[in-house]
């Protein structure tokens, strides 16, 4: 009965872990039309990104490099997100943004690779990430200048 028992919480628990699985792929399968470079689309509690370029000899390199640029997305989606003083150049928010970023590492948690694949002659990657992983990262402009001086 103890083995039945544990039969049924050990499937309970992967059912319910198949289904938050799927779900970014759910909400990928709504929005995938409307993704595009440089840009973040919102469906259900997820934020996705894509980058696309020319197709090069090793799909590995093509892989990392379009998914940098995807996650530079997200964290360009956070810069905007700091509460900046009204005085602050373009020029010197992007050197403090970019001096918190070295800091930090620019370190995001969560994303997940959602798609990648070769069109015609360009390479494109598309992540995902769960809007409260990426709303734990905000920071707000005190905690930023406390972190870079």
């Amino acid at each position: 009965m103890k083995k039945l028992i544990f039969k049924f919480f050990l499937f309970f628990f992967y059912f319910i872990s198949e289904i938050h699985a799927n779900d970014i792929s759910i909400h990928y399968e709504k929005v995938k039309d409307q993704i595009k470079t440089n840009n973040i689309i919102e469906s259900g509690d997820y934020y996705f990104s894509g980058s696309f370029g020319k197709y090069g000899s090793i799909e590995s390199i093509d892989i990392e490099k379009n998914k940098t640029k995807a996650i530079n997305n997200f964290l360009d989606y956070l810069s905007d997100s700091v509460d900046w003083p009204k005085n602050l150049s373009d020029f010197e928010k992007k050197k403090k943004w970019r001096s918190y970023n070295s800091k930090t590492k620019g370190n995001l948690e969560g994303i997940v690779l959602v798609d990648n694949g070769k069109i015609g002659s360009n390479y494109f990657v598309i992540v995902g990430i769960k809007k409260e992983v990426l709303f734990k990262n905000r920071v707000t402009f005190n905690k930023l200048e406390e972190i870079i001086n």
